[in-house]
């Protein structure tokens, strides 16, 4: 399961449509570029839920070509499924698209942002850790997803409240996280 796909409740129909999707991953097992390119089209299916279980497919067939497919939603309008891109581009470790992750350190909205330091921590990068840091910085109902990327990219415990978000920050000035000691600056890559 992905960080954001937690929040989320299927309804009964949502789940029933959701299992067409997982039924044509699990019969391509042992997928060709061919049957990739079967999953690839419900990727802009009008319905979320089908969206969200063709990036799932992808996920489980892995590769560089679902990998590849999955990347294309990076520019998608719609947040919440450029979030879940940078989530499975994590999951499957998927290095050739690493250079669409570091722009997507400078998405305009802060949960991609997040999801995309997370998923370059995945390939053993923390390029993003400053990114989550600033994002934490700033308050909104985004500052909690933000806490469990830290958490993720750092390994640390910080409670997933709003206490947990000023001990998160505290860390964050006592140990100089996300800010380079030369410049001062935030720093972008390794």
């Amino acid at each position: 399961m992905t960080l954001s796909s937690k929040h989320y409740w299927r309804t009964p129909d949502q789940q029933r449509r959701l299992s067409g999707v997982d039924a044509a991953a699990i019969l391509s097992n042992q997928c060709s570029v061919a049957e990739i390119m079967k999953i690839a089209p419900l990727l802009n299916h009008a319905d979320p839920v089908i969206r969200e279980g063709a990036v799932s497919s992808l996920v489980r067939i892995g590769g560089p070509d679902a990998a590849s497919q999955i990347a294309k939603l990076l520019g998608s309008s719609d947040s919440h499924m450029r979030t879940i891109a940078c989530e499975s581009l994590g999951q499957i470790r998927a290095l050739d698209e690493k250079s669409k992750l570091y722009d997507s350190l400078q998405d305009h909205n802060p949960n991609v942002r997040c999801a995309a330091a997370v998923a370059l921590r995945q390939m053993g990068d923390q390029a993003g850790l400053p990114t989550v840091i600033l994002t934490l910085r700033h308050k909104g109902e985004h500052q909690i997803y933000a806490l469990r990327c830290l958490n993720d990219i750092t390994g640390r415990g910080f409670p997933l409240t709003k206490r947990g978000v000023q001990e998160a920050l505290r860390w964050a000035r006592l140990t100089k996280q996300g800010v380079n000691p030369k410049s001062g600056s935030s720093s972008n890559r390794k």
